[in-house]
């Protein structure tokens, strides 16, 4: 399978990613049945709407498995990327070709009348961002690349939404030069706003979400200013300097509001 538009996987619609390997892992299962078969699913996590689990077959990548459970079953060719599985799929393809790192997307199918699942690359060594602020091995390089994540997010004209630090996986460096690497997930609230102020009001509270868990995780005045200069150096467009500003701001506010409760 070619990555693209809508196709079929076992008489079931699939949109097909640009992972690498997704051409050659839906030709060597051709149906979710002969997926789950031949793999391991482990669960995750799971809540009313979604559930989350890893998936692992012998040379194979292994895969993240986001289940999307609907609350009526689908009609008859009801379209496959509507709702929050749609939303992370498309923001997922605009922010891959604006090279903001995110997990690579390896398809979208629909597995149950009730049940879509979104297979994402696992990623392998990665652990969210507040264990590893917990565990003092963030620092302010790590941070900057965060920023500049955000910032080339919002360059891309896409808000994510929901930009608390367990949605925000990095692998720390070992050095200065190397600050290791970082991803935002989880782009089932993401969306384009049509208008100049609309994205500016969703990238102000962006900004200031990941300094409210900066703030509850004890990070230091270092890390979230390099945080703050990394969006501004990646996010050439106007207003990136004034969203920095007022992301603080109601971040603070927030801070004070806490204290006096």
């Amino acid at each position: 399978m070619r990555s693209g538009g809508l196709q079929t996987w076992g008489g079931r619609p699939v949109r097909v990613g640009p992972h690498p390997e997704a051409g050659r892992i839906l030709a060597a299962f051709p149906s979710w049945a002969a997926f789950r078969a031949g793999g391991t699913v482990a669960a995750f996590k799971r809540d009313r709407k979604t559930s989350l689990s890893w998936w692992s077959a012998p040379g194979f990548a292994g895969l993240a498995l986001k289940f999307y459970h609907d609350r009526f079953p689908a009609p008859p060719g009801w379209p496959l990327a509507v709702g929050r599985a749609g939303r992370s799929w498309r923001a997922g393809a605009v922010l891959e070709a604006a090279g903001v790192p995110v997990p690579r997307r390896v398809f979208l199918a629909r597995v149950g009348p009730r049940t879509r699942v979104l297979a994402l690359e696992r990623l392998a060594g990665a652990r969210p961002l507040v264990d590893l602020v917990r565990a003092g091995a963030a620092g302010p390089g790590l941070f900057h690349r965060v920023g500049e994540a955000v910032g080339r997010m919002h360059a891309a004209g896409v808000i994510h939404g929901d930009l608390k630090w367990v949605n925000v996986l990095a692998v720390p460096g070992g050095e200065e030069s190397a600050p290791g690497r970082v991803w935002l997930l989880d782009l089932d609230a993401a969306r384009r706003p049509r208008l100049r102020r609309g994205l500016f009001r969703g990238a102000v509270r962006d900004v200031a979400r990941f300094l409210r868990a900066a703030a509850e995780a004890g990070a230091s005045g270092t890390e979230t200013a390099a945080f703050s200069e990394g969006y501004r150096w990646s996010a050439p467009f106007e207003g990136s300097e004034a969203v920095v500003a007022a992301g603080a701001q109601e971040a603070e506010r927030w801070a004070a509001r806490r204290a006096g409760s």
